[in-house]
């Protein structure tokens, strides 16, 4: 896909996933989320180069192969049709924190 094409999935992808965490439960905090056994998988969303001159894939680099069977994981899939590199990277620490972002994820642009 065209790299425009791949930063608007990107942003639909956050703002889906980012949607989901918190329509959830209106009531539960981020944090909470986070220690919760039904968290969203911690993740880094960004944006590759594909095997051909300007074409690009969705990035999604996960720290567990546990994370591959989350309906999370399904969706950004889904929304994706497929065009997605996987990488399983082992633990993800956030490098710098943007404010109101959610703390167990890495939403970098």
């Amino acid at each position: 896909m065209k790299f425009e094409s791949a930063k608007a999935l990107k942003a639909e992808v956050r703002h889906d996933i980012l949607l989901t965490a918190l329509s959830s439960d209106p009531d539960i905090t981020l944090a909470q989320q986070a220690e919760s056994e039904d968290r969203i998988p911690n993740m880094a969303i960004g944006i590759t180069c594909s095997e051909n001159p300007d074409d690009y894939k969705l990035a999604l680099r996960l720290e567990s192969a546990v994370d591959l069977e989350t309906p999370e994981i399904a969706r950004i899939l889904a929304l994706s049709h497929g065009e997605v590199d996987i990488k399983i990277t082992g633990p993800i620490a956030v490098l710098s924190k943007r404010t109101g972002t959610a703390s167990s994820l890495v939403l970098s642009d």
